[in-house]
């Protein structure tokens, strides 16, 4: 899918009409003078897929075209058209949909991160973000049957819609809802960001904990049964072992004890390549093991390498006098010349807004068909622009 065009009519005189030819490639930059209209084409594109007439209405469009090239290479346009022209309050004037969502751009996900400008996030609250919290923090039981919490939810997400299009915004104090299939950002928050990011950390250790335990059974399972039992692959196992050493020992230490895993322990902390290797080739379980530890381990590392890889590229631009870490305990920068931490709250003006977009982008962005940054380069350092 590749959205070729866009054109955009609006009944105000002073840019009445804005077009947009994007590039073939996979990325566009829009360049050009102040108040030329990108940040409104980002925003309306966003708005398109979302299907807000609210965005549409208060910018005064009339309609918007859009090309599009489907997956199979087949050009196809569609228009939206302004169903009440004559309403005087925006938020009562509606549009024809009916095309978009018979077409393939019905269901495309995309994010737009806009400028930091201190303004509270515009962001959906979607009735099911509403129910897992009321469930995971154990509220349901309040409830007389699940019917009755859902019923709330509805309610409040539809509230928060409404007051936002009063207002045009609604403030969050924690972490905001980042499920909404189109979801737009006017102001992220640095803590939140850290609960993001610490989340899926969170969620990346819980997952390879929770495969290492899953692998400790099943082998104990198959030395029940020596049958089922094969003989250990000595390449996987001396393929494998250096890459995740480090990280086995890592996640057993944070399992409930047991002899096993003390065993596993006492071995893998070995510095001797060869003392390892020969306690594995005496015994085949415990090789075993490691190697269906490690295979488990290596199904879960994109979620860790995402994190690594954020944590990898900030502290290339932030170093190298400084650098961030982090872990369970959460999200800290330290100093390789100074035993002192400090919170992300201390990084500059410049260094938060990268770190937001490094976060939102890497974290995110695999899950968008679209994603759309406005201003990327505000606050950042001259050097880094670069």
């Amino acid at each position: 899918m590749h959205i070729k065009s866009i054109y955009i009519e609006r009944t105000q005189s002073w840019q009445k009409t804005v077009s947009l030819n994007l590039s073939a490639l996979n990325i566009s930059v829009l360049y050009g003078d102040n108040g030329c209209g990108k940040t409104v084409l980002l925003r309306l594109l966003n708005a398109v897929l979302g299907q807000e007439d609210r965005v549409l209405a208060e910018e005064k469009v009339q309609q918007i075209r859009i090309v599009y090239e489907n997956d199979n290479r087949k050009e196809k346009e569609i228009r939206i058209i302004c169903k009440e022209q004559a309403a005087s309050d925006s938020s009562q004037i509606t549009y024809d949909w009916s095309a978009f969502r018979a077409s393939e751009l019905f269901g495309m996900t995309s994010i737009l991160l806009c400028p930091n400008s201190g303004n509270a996030s515009h962001i959906n609250v979607s009735p099911d973000f509403l129910y897992r919290y009321i469930v995971e923090m154990g509220h349901i039981e309040h409830f007389r049957t699940g019917n009755d919490a859902q019923m709330l939810c509805d309610n409040l997400s539809q509230h928060i819609k409404l007051k936002q299009s009063g207002d045009g915004k609604v403030s969050f104090e924690s972490q905001s809802d980042f499920s909404a299939p189109v979801l737009t950002i006017d102001a992220v928050d640095m803590h939140m960001v850290e609960m993001l990011l610490l989340e899926r950390f969170h969620l990346a250790q819980q997952a390879a904990r929770d495969r290492v335990q899953k692998a400790l059974f099943d082998i104990l399972a198959n030395a029940c049964d020596s049958a089922n039992m094969e003989a250990v692959d000595e390449t996987a196992l001396r393929m494998m072992l250096p890459a995740n050493q480090k990280k086995l020992i890592d996640i057993l230490e944070r399992l409930e004890k047991n002899a096993l895993s003390d065993k596993i322990i006492s071995i893998l902390k070995s510095d001797n390549q060869i003392y390892i290797a020969k306690e594995l080739k005496n015994n085949s379980l415990l090789a075993k093991l490691i190697v269906k530890m490690s295979s488990e381990l290596e199904q879960e590392e994109t979620l860790v390498q995402s994190v690594n890889q954020l944590k990898d590229i900030f502290n290339a631009y932030i170093g190298p006098e400084k650098y961030i870490e982090i872990s369970d305990d959460g999200i800290v920068i330290k100093f390789h010349s100074s035993p002192e931490t400090h919170g992300i709250g201390h990084l500059s003006g410049g260094e938060q807004r990268l770190f937001i977009l490094l976060t939102v982008f890497i974290l995110e962005g695999d899950k968008r068909q679209l994603f759309l940054i406005d201003e990327p380069e505000t606050s950042l350092n001259m050097k880094w622009k670069l």
